[in-house]
């Protein structure tokens, strides 16, 4: 039985519009050349700042410069912003999701007689 409650709930966030509109941001993302040009040079800029800094090298200005300017086209780029939008709509979705969920476990739980969890789990 919960198996098939756990399928039920995956069925129900795929048919939610924040699954569905991160799926077609992640789309629209994909097939945006510079958009996905510009994420790479952000992650490969930031990871080269953080291991010189971890190696206790110090880090230009203008390597800092350039992470700012590389950041304020993120901010510009509409592929990126609906992809950030629409991931912060699915994880907002899914921390309500995981909420609820211990919401029933803290019920099931004071509902245990002496604080022993029954034996049947449902798998």
């Amino acid at each position: 039985m919960l198996m098939e409650k756990a399928g039920e709930l995956g069925q129900a966030l795929g048919g939610s519009s924040e699954y569905r509109g991160l799926v077609e941001a992640e789309r629209a993302f994909e097939a945006n050349l510079a958009a996905v040009e510009l994420a790479t040079r952000v992650r490969a800029s930031t990871q080269a700042l953080a291991e010189r800094r971890a190696a206790g090298q110090e880090i230009a200005p203008a390597d800092i410069e350039e992470l700012k300017q590389l950041q304020r086209q993120v901010d510009g780029n509409p592929a990126i912003q609906g992809l950030l939008h629409a991931q912060g709509a699915y994880d907002k979705l899914l921390a309500e999701v995981n909420r609820r969920i211990t919401e029933g476990l803290d019920a099931a739980r004071a509902t245990v007689a002496g604080g022993r969890w029954p034996v049947d789990s449902g798998r």
